[in-house]
């Protein structure tokens, strides 16, 4: 052989080397394996009990902490790859390989990665690896043993398996044992299993009268126990004693390099025929031979065939490497991007793209996605409300809402202060004006009582002399609904100063202010309002059911013969507001009022005039038919003057028996806000107002807010929700003429606006104390005409919101 070739055989890589140690002379063979094993190498080599193969391949157990990726790459290094189990004959196995000897780590049960991964939102609950990839990159399998279900919010990561093994146990069943595990991937286990195929195995070799033979596998396994020996093995056989020394052959791709029997010693040319098979350079040792290749070629795996010199074996690569024209190219792993340097691996934030519905993560080659407090992710990626209630929260009542929750009492009971979720008797008898005489406080509520000579009338609260009942008062209940003075079209209440005679104006809001000596109010600071809005097909016209309920219901039960000096209010308590929710929901009144509107209407015997009116209420048609017969003409006039109205409404004085209340509340049906963000927006987005109407409604309404601000300003809003279907047939059962023929589209824009308004807030606000305005969403989708259950339940959410509401202030 030429002496540059011979200078190029001390250049190729030490496995290499290793390959072309076997030599004719035993001696002559160790000193070379000797030379050419690194020190390190030698330090890791495996004992018998670490590996094991057959016809197929091996495997080999690792006992080191590493990641996922660690274990991977020291496969890989080792000329292997993390072990797959698809076939019970590999899981035999590998059972075989994890009980054979004594397994020492730090606790029994042991851990060791497989070559068994998953990506985020892969997840596939009908196949039986649910989603998981070989290391190999296929799916296929026959075999699983897996731990437990897949967990539900295990799909947002990358997941990797884990095979455990318990040292205590012998049974080598897989029933309790070798079970399957998922987790992080970037955690550190006890070890890792690694599986080796090759071209060709070779049987072991039979032992010559000195015992077996010692073979020594690429990835460094020194075991006697072998019954199949991978290519590229180097086995030892000891001769008996006054033969020749200690025999070495190589596994090659036809077999050992030499035949049986070792120890008796034959010359033989391997070279003479075929080159000894070798593609470059045949070495003939005598007792063996060995193959070797040119400059800038290095031998194959087979151990006979030349190939190009890898240009990655020495690259400097942080991940993965790929030959190139004129070198090579380093690669980075899903996840990561190549940095300039050409060779480091830079982490991909992938939060930057808001791949998450709430908070989103960063970690090195993925990301994982959370949910804000009172939320939970789902196995599609959506964070879901918690229903915090379902958790008794509370101690009486609870009311979900996205994100969170809201302890309710209920009537006669008031929040601790000091624990909102605990409820706590209300001591009524503590409010003034609760009882006229004598108050009796109980757990949950309070009853009135009278003095001597006294007698207790149907409202729970008067006291009449007893001798003087029959003589001055009578009370009876009607057998029919009682007709008013105010009942008939002429008649105007002292609060709806602008639209009652008018047929074609819709209703300004409907207003009472109520003291707190009602039962079942607490204490609310003065000047406390409220509004109510519902998604509806249009803004209520002057003849309300609910005000004739209002009317109705507060004159029932005056004596015949009181006059103007008794307010009507004093009647209004949770039955009546009760029924005026139940009209307002059932159909009564449509979908389109507010549960806690009262009208503040004057007694009997008042009398009204019409110099208030204006000249165009008294000569005015129907607007709001006009408006939907030909919006484009109409949307602008009508809108205006509802908006108008509406203003009035909320500046109009109350009585002044009302105004001595010591801690009033007042209600509206809708307000000013729900005439702009709802109504007139919706108009204009349907192309019924143009862009100048628009403009010039937004100017002036912004204007006259704002001189008007500290008068109108509200400190609430009580949202009535439900579905357009239903606000449809409730808009059909009220039956008016004007009304018939909008459409469902319609309804649909308009409970839209209050979704974005009122639920989701998500409508840009003009008004700036709007924006953290508290606002309770009530759900009135079911009908409840009978339900007094869900009457009150409604009742003590509004009452709660007043408690919470004076708290704040």
């Amino acid at each position: 052989m030429p002496a540059k070739q011979r200078r190029d055989r001390e250049a190729i890589e030490d496995w290499t080397l290793r390959k072309m140690c076997c030599v004719a002379y035993p001696c002559l063979f160790l000193a070379v394996l000797f030379f050419y094993c690194p020190q390190g190498t030698m330090g890791q080599n495996l004992q018998e009990q670490d590996g094991v193969c057959n016809a197929e391949g091996c495997y080999s157990i690792h006992l080191q902490r590493k990641t996922f990726r660690e274990s991977w790459r020291s496969c890989r290094e080792k000329g292997g790859n993390l072990a797959t189990v698809k076939q019970p004959e590999e899981a035999a196995l590998i059972h075989e390989l994890l009980s054979a000897g004594e397994r020492r780590g730090p606790r029994p049960k042991l851990r060791l990665w497989i070559g068994l991964q998953r990506q985020p939102r892969q997840c596939s609950a009908t196949r039986p690896l649910r989603g998981f990839t070989w290391i190999t990159g296929d799916q296929d399998t026959e075999y699983t043993n897996w731990q437990r279900v897949d967990l539900p919010g295990a799909c947002l990561a990358p997941r990797c398996v884990v095979i455990t093994y318990n040292t205590m146990d012998k049974s080598s069943s897989d029933q309790n044992n070798f079970k399957w595990l998922d987790g992080s991937c970037m955690l550190a286990v006890d070890g890792f299993l690694c599986r080796y195929t090759y071209q060709s195995m070779c049987l072991a070799l039979q032992s010559e009268g000195r015992g077996p033979a010692l073979y020594t596998t690429p990835f460094n396994l020194l075991s006697t126990l072998l019954t199949h020996v991978p290519f590229g093995s180097v086995a030892t056989l000891p001769c008996p004693d006054g033969a020749k020394g200690d025999q070495s052959v190589l596994c090659m791709i036809h077999g050992w390099s030499r035949e049986a029997p070792l120890c008796s010693y034959a010359s033989t040319d391997w070279c003479e025929k075929d080159n000894g098979g070798c593609e470059h350079y045949c070495t003939n040792t005598g007792s063996d031979y060995h193959c070797e290749c040119s400059e800038d070629f290095k031998l194959g795996e087979d151990g006979q065939s030349c190939q190009p010199l890898d240009p990655c074996h020495s690259a400097d690569c942080e991940f993965d490497c790929e030959p190139s024209p004129g070198g090579y190219r380093c690669k980075c792993p899903e996840g990561f991007l190549l940095s300039q340097d050409g060779k480091n691996c830079l982490d991909i934030d992938e939060c930057s793209q808001n791949p998450c519905p709430q908070i989103c993560i960063n970690a090195p080659g993925t990301f994982e996605c959370r949910c804000n407090e009172g939320y939970q992710l789902s196995e599609f990626g959506e964070c879901l409300d918690v229903d915090e209630c379902k958790e008794d929260s509370c101690e009486q009542s609870c009311e979900n809402s996205p994100g969170s929750y809201t302890c309710l009492c209920h009537d006669g009971f008031s929040p601790v202060m000091e624990d909102l979720a605990r409820c706590e008797d209300t001591d009524e008898c503590q409010i003034p004006g609760t009882c006229e005489q004598i108050c009796e406080n109980y757990i949950g509520g309070f009853e009135c009582h009278c003095h001597t000579g006294y007698e207790l009338q149907q409202d729970q609260y008067s006291c009449l002399p007893t001798e003087e009942e029959t003589e001055h008062y009578t009370t009876v209940e009607p057998a029919a609904p009682t007709t008013l003075p105010w009942d008939t079209p002429s008649y105007m209440t002292d609060v709806v100063t602008e639209a009652s005679l008018l047929e074609w104006l819709t209703d300004p809001p409907h207003v009472e202010w109520l003291p707190t000596d009602l039962v079942w109010f607490p204490d609310i600071p003065q000047e406390n309002y409220f509004t109510s809005q519902e998604p509806d097909g249009a803004e209520r016209t002057s003849s309300s059911p609910i005000q004739d309920w209002l009317m109705d219901a507060t004159t029932s039960n005056i004596p015949a013969d009181t006059h103007s000096e008794v307010e009507p209010d004093q009647w209004l308590d949770d039955s009546r507001i009760s029924a005026a929710i139940n009209e307002l929901a059932q159909g009564e009144g449509g979908n389109y009022g507010i549960p806690l509107t009262a009208s503040s209407l004057p007694p009997k015997g008042m009398g009204y005039s019409d110099r208030e009116l204006s000249t165009s209420q008294k000569s005015g048609g129907n607007l709001l038919k006009m408006m939907y017969d030909k919006p484009s003409r109409w949307s602008y006039t009508f809108q205006s003057y509802t908006c108008l109205s509406r203003v009035r409404s909320q500046l109009q004085a109350p009585s002044a028996k009302l105004q001595q209340a010591e801690n009033p509340v007042q209600f509206y049906e809708r307000s000013v806000y729900s005439d702009r963000y709802v109504f007139a927006s919706n108009l204009f987005e349907s192309g019924d107002l143009n862009e100048t109407e628009w403009a010039i409604y937004q100017d002036w309404h912004g204007w006259l807010l704002s001189q008007f601000e500290t008068e109108i300003e509200l400190d609430a809003m009580i949202y009535l929700r439900t579905d357009p279907e239903k606000c449809m047939l409730r808009l059909k059962h009220r039956g008016r003429e004007e009304e018939k023929d909008i459409p469902l589209e319609y309804l649909e824009k308009l409970h839209y606006k209050h979704e974005c308004w009122l639920y989701n807030r998500t409508t840009k606000l003009d008004f700036e104390y709007l924006k953290d305005l508290p606002i309770l969403v009530l759900d009135v989708s079911e009908d409840f005409k009978n339900d007094r259950i869900k009457q009150q339940e409604l009742i003590d959410k509004v009452k709660g919101q007043l408690a919470v509401k004076e708290k704040a202030i």
